[in-house]
């Protein structure tokens, strides 16, 4: 199992900011849960996807030019 990292910031006006990273769709809902059942109503939540960095998308035409040269050489 993957180790979450969670931040809890609470501003002067009483406003809670809660990071996640690294949890699942089912452990975010859960903390979600926790939180409504414990603090209060969630009034607003953003998902921030991050990109998959191991293997990153080429955005350049001239990347998969060069690949297909590359197999029509083959």
């Amino acid at each position: 199992m993957a180790f979450e990292d969670i931040e809890i910031r609470i501003s002067r006006d009483g406003k809670i900011y809660v990071t996640l990273d690294g949890c699942t769709e089912e452990q975010i809902s859960n903390y979600r849960q926790f939180l409504e059942d414990n603090v209060g109503p969630v009034l607003e939540m953003e998902t921030v996807r991050k990109p998959d960095w191991d293997h990153p998308a080429s955005l350049s035409n001239e990347d998969v030019h060069q690949r297909e040269q590359e197999q029509r050489r083959r």
